[in-house]
């Protein structure tokens, strides 16, 4: 599925049209260029970031609102960042990656809002710094570490943390 494409969305959805959903997880996202600074911002690729890690996860959620609905979990996990953290940037740079991550916390705050009628969750999770190609090879956590430690959570996450910013391990996040 191309979170940036409508109508392969809707094809996703389609096909599970019938099905409940208990957990969805959003985890499309790009960086963007390496190197974008004030003064040094491709503006046309920071569309396409915004595009990718902001709109793609909204589209993705509403095309499955109602097989959410539906199940018993009813919990949407959008995978963001601690660079979408505007209390923790204290290294300035990555200006399209941040805001578009800082966005879709805003996103998913608001649908928090939105879907409380429909008992829908939606939580915001940071990975942490994680040994990925995006990540790089100094990162401090595996995939694996990650991975087993939002597990864990995601398993834990109740009702009542909709509409929260969480890091991998549980604490919450600053915006």
């Amino acid at each position: 599925m191309d979170v940036t494409d409508r109508g392969s969305i809707r094809n996703a959805a389609k096909q599970l049209k019938d099905a409940a959903i208990d957990v969805l997880i959003n985890n499309a996202g790009i960086g963007g260029p390496r190197g974008q600074t004030t003064g040094n911002v491709d503006y046309e690729a920071w569309g396409h970031v915004l595009d990718v890690n902001t709109m793609g996860p909204l589209r993705v959620l509403e095309a499955f609102i109602d097989q959410l609905a539906r199940s018993e979990r009813k919990l949407v996990v959008t995978i963001t960042s601690g660079m979408g953290s505007i209390g923790d940037n204290t290294s300035g740079g990555s200006i399209p990656y941040r805001s578009s991550k800082a966005a879709v916390n805003m996103v998913m705050r608001s649908a928090a809002i939105d879907l409380a009628k429909r008992q829908i969750t939606c939580v915001l999770l940071s990975p942490g710094w994680v040994k990925t190609d995006m990540g790089g090879p100094g990162a401090r956590l595996t995939p694996q570490q990650s991975v087993g430690a939002m597990r864990g959570l995601i398993a834990k996450l109740r009702a009542d943390d909709s509409g929260k910013f969480f890091h991998y391990d549980g604490r919450e996040y600053p915006w």
